[in-house]
Order: structure tokens, then sequence, then C-alpha cells
């Protein structure tokens, strides 16, 4: 095809003048990214190509920038861009040539998406004469498209037919889609304030110990604030008597409200945190975000499986280090101080020394009255959140949070419209392998794999992962065996058959597993990981955990099973006489890669992958673009998620 009128060839563009004008369709793009999170630019990356077919020199790279997110425009595959007044650049390792928006004078960019652009034969309304315009989405300060770039953008989706043609393939758009490796880019710092943590994740802190804790013999609770306020963590009130938490009397010693986080430390973690105190500062590495008891956010920080000497937990004295969180504790103190005095400074103050003694008393009556108006009104509150579990004929032993969230069936779970799309190139439709999504449901247990209570555990190094989530890492607890060997890690690995509450007598209905790793029964059951044959009163309190979710299930299953008779059995059957009441349940939908024979990659495994895609021309990047860019590779996997057993 020849180049459209008042367009550069790409081959030509180191010796174009800054002014030019570019055209090519969109080989691969990837999602903008914001180079520094305390306010850098956001960047686009693409690349372009304006033959079909032809070479690398064809091709060319290009960078958008700008402050916000929504001045760039959006983009996919397959749409035809065009570019005004670009700088050009010789950027990357190995150097190549690059398009990159320039800060002197107006850059535009402007992307046509391909399902919209019609083919040439059909183009007449589009001509110079012509009324109707191309849809199009543009950077911020673009110009419109003119009648003689909307003809060109035809003719170049018209060329670009064997580029829209390979699209259509899995593998390719998968390709054209990757992200860009890490490495290029600055790192982002593990290292936030608590008011931006969130849940299921990894961070680092630098906080001052508020409270220590010293729980089971192998942990230790840190109660650490950075005094940033996060509405996730547990709301401290200034009147509250005595601290929730543990078994001590003694008052909370402050900060008030909702910046303070309870993490618990695992060894080899535990030993160093047993020699911290009240008011040091602290550097926290590797704190895994989880929800509590309570569903509140909490951390943990566990043994690393990777280095298992390394410890996580270090005391901060150098005034570098520590100097932007006493800042922030001095600004808080004048607030709080400042709070107190406009509490106490009385209006009517007597001035008769008689009288000074019956008005701090009746001052004191009235602060107990607060009290116990406010207690009075939590415990209402209470009360109305049971009754209207026993209305819902619901399982009040099981707390689930996302209350936000509309119940959905377990058919509009398994069967989610959102796992047929089109592709937009050519309205095909294409089948997902999963969806990521999150549901509230009502469910009931119908079945449970392994048949053993004791087997619900197991050691790590078994073949199959209990969870090869990309971006979930399960860790399991360390049990030091004799003689000094090295530790063996145990991880929680079970699944439950779940059935719709409402699924009707004498029916075999939709059935799906729930699959429950390490960090999801630590959220259901707040127990970590051990050998269950070597702790029989472990066992003991898994078992009663278990029997407030399902009832007599495990029970009946063991009864069954000696007469031959296999779980599951249709609803309401005779011979199962189950009596267990159905629970509200989150449910997280995500895709696990498994082999050939169906057993999920190890996490080590998935690593690897994603770092061998770096390099997707590589062998090993071949390799882990076929493996994670094949439908197939996916096995779709449901899991509970923000749901919790409570203490009987």
């Amino acid at each position: 095809m020849a180049q459209p009128s008042g367009f550069v060839p790409l081959r030509d563009v180191l010796q174009c003048q800054d002014d030019s004008c570019f055209i090519g369709a969109i080989t691969n793009i990837q999602a903008p990214i914001q180079i520094n999170k305390a306010g850098g630019d956001y960047i686009l990356n693409f690349t372009i190509r304006d033959k079909f077919p032809g070479d690398e020199k064809d091709c060319v790279a290009c960078i958008l920038k700008r402050r916000k997110v929504e001045h760039l425009p959006n983009g996919a595959p397959g749409d035809v861009a065009i570019l005004r007044g670009m700088k050009v650049e010789i950027l990357g390792t190995p150097p190549k040539k690059t398009l990159v928006n320039c800060s002197e004078r107006q850059s535009e960019a402007l992307f046509f998406p391909a399902k919209s652009i019609p083919d040439p034969k059909f183009g007449h309304d589009y001509h110079v004469r012509g009324t109707t315009k191309l849809l199009y989405a543009c950077m911020l300060g673009s110009k419109p498209a003119g009648r003689a770039d909307q003809m060109a953008v035809i003719s170049m989706k018209a060329a670009a037919a064997p580029l829209l043609k390979e699209l259509q393939k899995p593998r390719a758009m998968f390709l054209a889609t990757i992200r860009p490796n890490k490495s290029d880019f600055k790192r982002n710092k593990r290292q936030h304030p608590l008011s931006e943590w969130t849940f299921g994740l990894f961070y680092d802190l630098v906080g001052e110990v508020v409270k220590t804790f010293w729980g089971t013999s192998d942990s230790v609770d840190l109660y650490v604030t950075d005094y940033t306020t996060n509405t996730e963590l547990f709301l401290y009130e200034e009147m509250t008597d005595y601290d929730v938490f543990g078994d001590s009397r003694k008052p909370w010693p402050g900060p008030f409200g909702q910046m303070t986080i309870q993490i618990r430390t695992y060894e080899p973690h535990a030993g160093k945190s047993r020699e911290l105190k009240e008011g040091d500062f602290v550097y926290l590495q590797n704190v895994r975000t989880k929800i509590s008891a309570m569903n509140k956010l909490e951390g943990a920080i566990h043994a690393d499986p990777q280095y298992p000497e390394k410890i996580c937990v270090r005391k901060l004295t150098h005034p570098a280090h520590i100097s932007a969180l006493k800042e922030r504790k001095e600004e808080y103190e004048k607030k709080f101080t400042a709070s107190l005095l406009a509490q106490d400074e009385p209006t009517d103050v007597p001035k008769k020394p008689s009288a000074i003694a019956s008005h701090q008393k009746k001052l004191s009556k009235q602060e107990r009255k607060r009290l116990q108006r406010k207690r009075v009104q939590r415990e209402l509150q209470e009360k109305a959140d049971a009754a209207e579990t026993v209305v819902k004929g619901l399982n009040k032993n099981i707390c689930t949070g996302d209350k936000d969230v509309g119940i959905s069936t377990v058919d509009e779970i398994v069967n989610n419209p959102w796992l047929k799309t089109t592709i937009a190139e050519t309205e095909g439709e294409l089948i997902l392998p999963f969806v990521n999504s999150r549901y509230r449901t009502r469910l009931r247990v119908v079945d449970h794999y392994p048949f053993q209570l004791k087997d619900f555990t197991r050691v790590t190094s078994a073949p199959a992962n209990s969870q090869a989530s990309i971006s979930t890492s399960s860790d399991g607890c360390s049990q030091f065996s004799k003689h000094g060997s090295p530790p063996v890690r145990f991880a929680w690995h079970f699944f439950l058959l779940v059935e719709d509450a409402d699924a009707t007598t004498g029916t075999t209905p939709i059935r799906f597993p729930l699959t429950i790793d390490t960090a999801r029964a630590q959220c259901l059951l707040k127990m970590e990981p051990v050998d269950l044959s070597a702790h029989p009163t472990k066992l003991d309190e898994l078992e009663q955990k278990l029997f407030l979710l399902w009832g007599d299930l495990h029970e009946r299953k063991v009864a069954l099973k000696n007469k031959g008779i296999s779980l599951p059995l249709p609803v309401g059957d005779e011979t199962l006489a189950l009596s267990n009441m159905p629970f509200e349940c989150c449910v997280e939908e995500y895709g696990v890669p498994v082999n050939d024979k169906g057993v999920p990659f190890t996490d080590d495994e998935v690593k690897n992958f994603v770092k061998e895609l770096s390099d997707p021309e590589s062998e090993a990047g071949k390799r882990a673009v076929d493996v994670l860019g094949d439908p197939k590779t996916w096995k779709r996997t449901w899991s509970p998620h923000n749901t919790i057993i409570k203490d009987p």
C-alpha cells in the first residue's frame, strides 16, 4: 500500500522533521504505568507498523507521557494511530528509534478503534464531502481528525488485514498486551504508609511500637503505628476503657483512631520482636496483610522460604530513619491535645469553691451516661444483626464482609455470562477460561476432600501447589524436626463441595468446589497450618470449627463410607440425613495454570514463567507465552474470600 498523503513512512523516521505526521496500526500496547507513585507522569508504551508484510524498519516504538492517566488515549492491538509533533529519540537496550511526545511543542495522538473503521468500499461517507466521522480516542490537547485523516485511517486498516487476522489468535493477542519488563522502570518500593495499605499484599513499614503481646511460643504480636489513618484498621476510641486485644486490663495508650495495625511475627522474627518495648521505632519488612476476625486489616510476618535466616524486624535509632515519623507523631499529639482542651473547657464553671466538687461530680455522671448510651446502642445493633441472620435462616456462626455486594446464585456464578466475549476486529465469540471476579452467595457444604481431616494440611514440598495464582503467596508454618534437621513446613490444602442454599429437594443441583489454601484457611479458620497427625489438640480444634460450618457432614460421610455409599448425594436424600445450615459466603474466582496432566504449576514455576515473559522472543520466553497464553492452560478455580468461622 502506498503511504497516505501527508504522512512520513516509519522507516524514514530518523530523517524526518520534528513537525512530521505518522500513521500506523498498533501491533502491541501496554497498560499505562505511573513511574513514581508519589506523583510522577503516566507512561503509555506501544508500537505501530505501517507496512504489511514488512520488516522491523517498518515499525517504531512510541511513548506518550501525561500527568494524569485519563489524559492518555485508550487503545488496543489492531487500532490505527495518528501521531503529530513527536520527538524522535534513541532509547532502550539495544538502542531503538522511539517516538516520544514533546513538552516543548504540542504533540498529538489519536487512536481509532479497528472495530469502528469501515471497509474502503463503504468509506464514501467519510470522504472530504462526507458527513460521517470516525470514532477515536485522543491524548489531551489533540486536534480533531480531518476528512483526509479519516480516509488515511480507513486505508491503513485495510492494509493491516494480515495483522488483524493474526490478532484473532489468543496467543497473539496475549503477546500483544504483555506488560513491560519491570526492570526497565524504577521499581515501586514496598514501603508505604499505613494509609495506603490494603488486603492481600506485602508491605514494608517504618513505625512505632505501641504495644507487644506474647501469644504462642513461636509468635509475638506487635501493635505498630506510623500516625497515618486507614479506615480498614481497628478503631481505638478515646474513651475505650480497655484494650480489646489480649488479656490485659491496661487502658489503650494511643494513638486513638484508626492508626494502629496488629502484626503477628513468627520465628525467626518473633525472637527479635521479644526484644522490643513500647515506644521503640522499628522497620518491618515483608508484612503480608489479611483480614482479621473482626473484619479489620491486620498483618503477619512469616519465615522466608528462600532465606530462612533472614530477620524482617529491625529496631531503628538513626534520626534520618525516623524523622518523618516523629514529625507525624508531633502533629498528632498537637491535634489530640487541642481536642482534649476543647472538650474539657467548661462553659459554666462555678466560682464558689463549695460548688466545684458538685460540678465535677456532675461531669463524671454525664460522661458515664454517655458511655452507657454508646454501649446500649452497640448491643442493640449487634442484636439487630443477629436477628437479621436468624430471619434469613442462615448459619450465624459464619461471618462475611462485602455486604454492599449483591447476592448471586450458584447458577449465576458457574455460568457467568462474562465468560463469553467478542473479538473487536472480527466480532467473533471467544470463550474465556475464567473471569477474575468476586461474588456474595448463600451455600451449603455437601462434601469435602480429603476424606480424613488430618490430611487437610500437607508439607509444602508436595508436587501440587495449593495456590498457583501469580499474585498470591501461601505461607505455611515451620516445624523443626528432631536432631537439628531442616524445618518441615506445612500448608493448608483442602476442598469443599458446595451447592445453592435454596436447592430443590430431590434434585442434583449445580455444585462447585471451593479451593482452600493457607491464606484462605487462615482467614476462615484462624488457625496456622501444622502437622495435624502429630497435634491431636489442633485436630480437635479443626473438627470443632468445621462442625460450625458443615454440621454433622463429616460424621455422616464416615458412616456412609462404612456402608459403601459415597458423597455427594441428591438434595434431601434420606440416606444422608444431613443436618447443617446454609451460610453466607464471599467467593472469588480466578485462574490457576496447570500442566498437561491437570496438576497446578508450583509457585516457583509460575514465577519463572512470568520472569521469562520479559523476553518473549527467547526460547524460554516463547515457551512461557505458549503456556500462559493458551486458554487451555488455565483452570477455573473458586475460593472463599473475606469469610470467617466465629469462635463458639
